[in-house]
């Protein structure tokens, strides 16, 4: 597999589908699996899944750099700029104490921002936006570090229909997605972070 994020998603997948095998025996045993049994199964594959999300956090605290890139027609009107989103991303991060504009792990912001036409290419008000934050790491398969490539170990996107040119409302909508990485990240982190 070419990245990262393509070989967790397809071991995640796996265990799903081996969980589910698993489960399914007992009933082409002839046999109903209890309630206790599939609690059970299932707590295995929250424990896994949480496992996995416990390596792709964790980095001993180190700090992370930003990177932001905003696609936005020049006549949208939404009056997002760069700037702006790495001021306030920079900011929460200096917060946290895990800002470094040299580190090697990065925060990487994807904004596309379009106005809402018709067909006929009639302006309808507003702009559809998405948001995707990504963690991104230097990732090695060999133990010389002769593989390696960057990829995203962390990843949160959303699609809104943002009203007019509220360009309050997309700065909003970041400042949660960032905050659900800072909690996250520190709570996996927790004891690198004292």
């Amino acid at each position: 597999m070419s990245t990262w994020r393509e070989f967790t998603r397809g071991l995640g997948r796996l265990i799903y589908l081996a969980a589910g095998l698993v489960a399914m025996l007992p009933i082409f045993a002839g046999a109903e699996p209890s309630i206790e049994e599939l609690g059970d199964l299932l707590r295995d594959i929250v424990s896994a899944n949480e496992e996995s999300e416990q390596f792709s956090l964790f980095n001993e605290c180190r700090p992370l750099d930003f990177l932001v890139n905003l696609q936005s027609e020049k006549s949208s009107g939404l009056g997002l700029t760069e700037t702006g989103l790495r001021a306030a991303a920079e900011s929460r991060l200096r917060g946290a104490r895990l800002y470094d504009q040299t580190a090697p792990d990065y925060l990487s912001l994807q904004v596309t921002a379009l106005p809402v036409e018709s067909e006929n290419g009639r302006s309808l008000g507003g702009h559809a936006v998405t948001l995707s934050l990504e963690l991104r790491r230097r990732l090695c398969w060999e133990e010389d570090h002769s593989v390696c490539a960057w990829g995203a170990v962390w990843e949160d996107a959303e699609l809104y229909l943002v009203p007019g040119n509220d360009s309050g409302f997309v700065m909003e909508r970041f400042r949660e997605i960032f905050e659900r990485f800072l909690a996250d990240y520190l709570r996996r982190n927790e004891d690198a972070c004292e």
